[in-house]
């Protein structure tokens, strides 16, 4: 049986962010997207999970109830991920490099 990748990240960041918000053109602004592009990422990501995750009303949006419910889960696994980017990279920046030479040479410099 294939199993589908998952959806791409992008998607997840947009939905999470947009709910935060609830509103497609503030998350747009802290991602550095268009609103039309949040809007995209989440209505793909909706059809990939095959259920609406938002009400659009002209000027809101409220999470739907499998919004509310999928959204714990994806907070508390993009924290891990931003977690565990931050450990190597801060793991990265605190490296210490020694080098030994002989004496003589340490003189010539």
């Amino acid at each position: 049986m294939l199993q589908r990748p998952p959806p791409p990240l992008t998607y997840i960041r947009s939905f999470e962010c947009a709910a935060r918000f609830l509103s497609f053109t503030e998350a747009a602004k802290e991602l550095g997207y268009t609103q039309a592009a949040v809007s995209m990422h989440v209505r793909s990501l909706e059809k990939y999970v095959g259920r609406p995750l938002f009400l659009r009303y002209p000027r809101s949006l409220k999470l739907t109830e499998t919004g509310e419910a999928y959204l714990p889960t994806l907070r508390q696994a993009l924290r891990q991920i931003d977690m565990a980017t931050e450990t190597i990279v801060s793991s990265a920046r605190n490296q210490t490099v020694v080098i030994a030479c002989p004496m003589s040479l340490a003189e010539n410099w």
